[in-house]
């Protein structure tokens, strides 16, 4: 079975990549009842939270598929 490090990445990016968007809506979605507090700092926390996740999780489909072509 010898496949290619493009076929490879393509089909990573559809079953791990798929649960990895969805882990990350999930968590987006609770942080995001942060923001709403009237707490600044609870709402604060919360807007960074989202930030953190919304990039680290399209670094996570981006940037390492790349590292891993480039190699």
């Amino acid at each position: 079975m010898g496949l290619c490090l493009q076929e490879l990445s393509s089909k990573a990016s559809r079953t791990a990549g798929h649960a990895l968007l969805v882990n990350a809506a999930t968590l987006i979605s609770g942080f995001a009842v942060l923001a709403f507090s009237r707490f600044l700092t609870v709402s604060v926390f919360g807007l960074l939270a989202i930030f953190t996740m919304a990039i680290s999780s399209m670094s996570t489909l981006v940037i390492i598929p790349a590292i891993l072509s480039s190699s």
